[in-house]
């Protein structure tokens, strides 16, 4: 593995344990809170690894 393959590597390790976190705290969140923040807790983990999209390219449930 080359220099850019470790760095592609470590960045890609820091990138899931970010991801980890921010799912562990909105999943901590009630509720109310997520919906005041405009997701769904089914939502939670999609928008932590894609980000938030626009309402009018949200799927319908």
């Amino acid at each position: 593995m080359g220099v850019s393959g470790l760095v592609a590597w470590l960045l890609s390790h820091v990138r899931t344990l970010r991801n980890r976190r921010a799912t562990a705290k909105l999943r901590d969140l009630d509720d109310r809170t997520l919906a005041d923040i405009g997701i769904s807790r089914a939502e939670v983990e999609f928008f932590v690894t894609h980000g938030r999209i626009l309402e009018c390219q949200r799927p319908h449930v």
